[in-house]
């Protein structure tokens, strides 16, 4: 089995992969990030097979080391680490290609292997990132927005009355309370922001193009959203889990 690890900026995903499918998934949110004890407690008690090969990827350098640390402890073998230099399954125009999000490389990897070339991919996560890999199979970049609870976070933040609320649906657009009039603009603004991104990539690449979303505010978006209705929630994961398989060295 292959155990892989997608290190974000608000916690890391972990997914069980047996024969190239994903067979568990779960996040942790460590208190000590940097300590492998609590890393590995923190895995290895959701583990329910014995995985004894590993891949990581990671958007935070600072606690790759640990989490390195934690996968040789658990398969016996050293992980693959996730580097721009290995084949992704397509070409990648992006200057310089290190600044490009790992998370970007691999949700696009998995969504060419969904649906193939052209697509667009929506990771609604922290941040919000529409990407293109376009008719030729190369991988063209695409757009960084604030993810929804940034929105949150700014409007209480830089107001001096406004409080910080939790994601909600908007029932109405018209909210008729601060509550409900903050849920109708950050639901439905945030909403409006992908699709319009959506459209202009669309037009850009001259056609209806298949787009896929992911990341952990992806489900609450679908709903509303007119073209990120199709989620895949785990689309790192399998984009690690085909990054294995491309890139690693035979026994």
């Amino acid at each position: 089995m292959l155990l892989a690890i997608d290190i974000g900026n608000s916690s890391a995903k972990i997914g069980l992969f047996e024969a190239g499918t994903l067979t568990a998934s779960f996040r942790i949110r460590p208190d000590s990030p940097d300590s492998a004890e609590s890393l590995f407690e923190a895995i290895s008690s959701e583990l329910e097979a014995d995985p004894y090969q590993s891949v990581i990827s990671s958007v935070v350098p600072a606690t790759l080391p640990a989490f390195e640390g934690v996968a040789r402890r658990i398969t016996g073998s050293d992980p693959l680490i996730a580097v721009h230099s290995m084949d992704f399954g397509f070409e990648i125009d992006y200057r310089p290609v290190e600044d490009c999000g790992m998370d970007r490389l691999l949700a696009a990897s998995a969504a060419v292997e969904r649906v193939g070339f052209p697509c667009i991919v929506c990771d609604l996560g922290t941040a919000a990132t529409i990407d293109l890999v376009d008719r030729s199979g190369i991988y063209r970049g695409g757009a960084i927005a604030p993810g929804l609870r940034a929105l949150y976070k700014v409007l209480h933040g830089d107001t001096a009355k406004l409080p910080l609320l939790d994601p909600e649906a908007a029932d109405s657009v018209v909210g008729n309370s601060t509550r409900t009039a903050i849920a109708s603009g950050v639901y439905y603004g945030f909403a409006g922001l992908v699709d319009g991104i959506i459209e202009r990539v669309r037009e850009s690449e001259g056609g209806n193009v298949p787009v896929i979303a992911t990341g952990g505010d992806s489900a609450f978006i679908a709903s509303v959203s007119r073209h990120a209705s199709e989620t895949a929630p785990n689309l790192v994961l399998e984009g690690l889990a085909l990054l294995y398989e491309r890139n690693r060295v035979s026994d």
